[in-house]
């Protein structure tokens, strides 16, 4: 369940995940940024706010401390060093 969209989970899944989230509440966080990153990619927007909500997620993922995620966080702060120098340089990434 937690590999969907909240809105593609049948009745037990919503159940199952408000247990599993009481129960891990540092799951219910990095499910609704990977949801944030998720909405991020398939959204329609323009390239410069992709780059910003991109490095505002990258923020809060470095937040968390998770080192399971430095991977993806490393791309991210990649792609985000590089766009933001092509669109002027305004976008800080920590």
């Amino acid at each position: 369940m937690l590999y969907k969209s909240p809105n593609k989970w049948s009745e037990s899944q919503k159940e199952r995940a408000a247990i599993v989230f009481a129960e891990y509440p540092e799951i219910k966080i990095v499910y609704s940024l990977s949801q944030k990153l998720r909405k991020i990619y398939n959204s329609s927007i323009d390239k410069a706010v992709a780059i910003k909500k991109l490095a505002h997620w990258y923020n809060d993922m470095q937040n968390l401390g998770i080192r399971s995620f430095n991977t993806i966080m490393n791309t991210i702060k990649s792609i985000t060093r590089d766009q933001s120098q092509n669109l002027g340089g305004n976008v800080k990434i920590n």
